[in-house]
């Protein structure tokens, strides 16, 4: 982990190139989530000073959009939390920060990547948002798993019993 106040800004630079080079036929440089999420990684621990973290979260917001836009990148509930994370550590106005996390929510509903590690996610750095779902059960704290909209879940890998 560095502490330079342009690391994020040289991460996303190496990735733009890396894309370049892809389109240019280039096949061992095709984008994925697992280098996508190192990226926002890298943002979610910025320096402290203003300078870096307005510099994190502008390729955090880079890393949302390929994460909508992508051809390539196929997300996984891990790469939503490491992005809710990343904000939670990126954003100091609390206002845009639930903005932030409930787009990211909703990119994951969307994306049908909702499960258990998503919402204890946003449960931890995002409780206003997390108590906002329909399913909550404010007397009991605790979500109703079996009203969650089946489509918010439907590309979660399900584990095996043994």
């Amino acid at each position: 982990r560095s502490w330079s106040e342009d690391k994020a800004h040289k991460v996303w630079e190496i990735y733009k190139r890396m894309k370049e080079r892809y389109s240019n036929g280039d096949v061992s440089l095709k984008p994925n989530k697992i280098i996508l999420t190192s990226i926002i990684n890298v943002c979610g621990y910025p320096t402290k000073s203003p300078a870096g973290k307005k510099t994190s979260l502008k390729v955090l917001l880079e890393c949302m959009l390929e994460l909508q836009t992508s051809k390539f990148i196929n997300p996984d509930s891990k790469t939503i939390c490491t992005l809710l994370n990343a904000l939670k550590y990126t954003v100091e106005n609390d206002a845009q920060l639930y903005r932030i996390g409930a787009a990211v929510f909703e990119l994951s509903c969307k994306k049908g990547l909702t499960d258990e590690l998503v919402l204890n996610t946003l449960k931890d750095s995002y409780p206003k948002l997390y108590q906002k779902l329909p399913f909550y059960d404010g007397a009991t704290g605790h979500l109703e798993m079996n009203q969650m909209p089946s489509e918010w879940s439907r590309h979660v890998r399900r584990r095996r019993k043994k």
